[in-house]
């Protein structure tokens, strides 16, 4: 049985409440605690204020129940689970609810409220690279009624991110260009998404200035979200342009393990530790084994996170050094320099001075090994790069 036509009305209270997370938290707040909503609607949003301050297992504990037999609330419930198991990587189960979501609104003829969960829905199809099912998606929300400004804005979020995935990336620039002309007040409430995708797509073109400079257009933001991005983006983006040292805090990416796992497959090839780098890319293939598969091969394209992939890969198949070989070297310039153009990986310092001197590292080798780094790039006129506590040949460093 369908709700009467008038649900909107009956819920118009809870709706404008739902809005004002995103732009008057204090006010949202005022409402939770003022207790006019039902106990479904209060449910609701305070599962959503969870899910916008990162706290998925808090969202999910009160969501995982059914909570009214109104059809429009049940159909905010499926959207809600949805979106929170999209950003947490749960892709499989996002599709599930989202299709269910969009049933339910259907059947209380909120047609415009389709929206919702058809966005999400195409970023998740977008996620998994199944670009076909992600452009079906874009024409539905573009069949969807967009009355208000902040639908119009969701339509053209979907479409530049359907561009992006599609590597369409002029269409998507054009696209952006004209959301900022229009100047909808509410753009601001999806900026720090635009932004992101537009990262992306100048990114994938290697245009690294006009990266840096969307970063610092993040700075002025704020939100899990925005932090967990910026982290992400400004390491990959030092390491390939800059060839900086990388390093990685957990506590940048709580809530978001795609972004941390991908990090530290990163951080591991970089150092020749294939053990750590595949431990980190098996759960990659558990997120999203649609764009991960075993070897360390991808469906991406060529975001940050494959551009870095490409580079370091190589370290997975280090050529063996002969110890045998090492040994019957007269001097320990030779064997450095036979280390170094038998190798692909950096090389640690405490391996070195093992397989040089066959010592342990003290601040004395470690003095020792400096020198002899001296020695030798003067004497084969070769430049080692020190990263991390590791050296390696500046040629072997894309």
């Amino acid at each position: 049985m369908k709700n009467p036509p008038n649900s909107f009305s009956k819920h118009e209270k809870f709706i404008e409440v739902w809005n004002l997370v995103h732009s008057n938290i204090r006010m949202f707040s005022y409402w939770l605690k003022k207790g006019e909503l039902s106990i479904p609607e209060s449910r609701l949003l305070k599962a959503f204020y969870f899910y916008k301050k990162n706290k998925k297992e808090e969202c999910l504990a009160l969501l995982k129940v059914k909570m009214s037999e109104d059809t429009f609330l049940e159909a905010m419930r499926f959207y809600l689970i949805g979106l929170t198991y999209n950003q947490f990587c749960h892709y499989t189960h996002a599709i599930e609810n989202l299709k269910y979501s969009i049933l339910l609104f259907e059947k209380a003829e909120e047609n415009e409220f389709v929206l919702n969960p058809l966005c999400v829905l195409a970023n998740v199809y977008g996620n998994r690279r199944e670009i076909l099912l992600m452009a079906e998606c874009v024409d539905k929300i573009k069949e969807c009624p967009a009355r208000t400004d902040l639908r119009k804005i969701q339509v053209m979020y979907a479409e530049i991110c359907f561009y992006n995935i599609s590597g369409q990336y002029q269409k998507a620039k054009s696209l952006y260009q004209k959301v900022q002309k229009k100047g909808f007040p509410e753009y601001e409430v999806f900026k720090p998404y635009f932004i992101a995708i537009m990262f992306m797509i100048y990114s994938k073109e290697k245009k690294y200035e006009h990266c840096y400079q969307i970063l610092k257009e993040y700075t002025q933001l704020s939100g899990c979200l925005v932090t967990a991005n910026y982290n992400y983006n400004k390491s990959l983006l030092d390491l390939i342009v800059k060839n900086a040292p990388f390093y990685i805090y957990s506590r940048d990416f709580e809530g978001f393990p795609e972004m941390h796992h991908q990090l530290e497959v990163i951080k591991a090839l970089k150092s020749g530790d294939s053990q750590t780098a595949n431990k980190f890319w098996k759960k990659l293939t558990q997120h999203n084994p649609s764009l991960y598969y075993d070897n360390f091969e991808a469906n991406g394209d060529n975001t940050l996170f494959f551009q870095a992939l490409n580079l370091y890969k190589k370290n997975l198949n280090p050529v063996k050094i002969s110890f045998d070989d090492l040994k019957k070297m007269d001097s320990n310039l030779k064997k450095m320099h036979y280390i170094f153009t038998h190798i692909n990986s950096p090389m640690t310092y405490a391996e070195l001075i093992h397989l040089i001197w066959n010592e342990e590292v003290t601040e004395k080798t470690l003095a020792r090994l400096r020198k002899l780094v001296s020695d030798y790039s003067k004497k084969y006129q070769v430049e080692l790069q020190t990263s991390q506590a590791t050296y390696q040949l500046a040629n072997k460093i894309a």
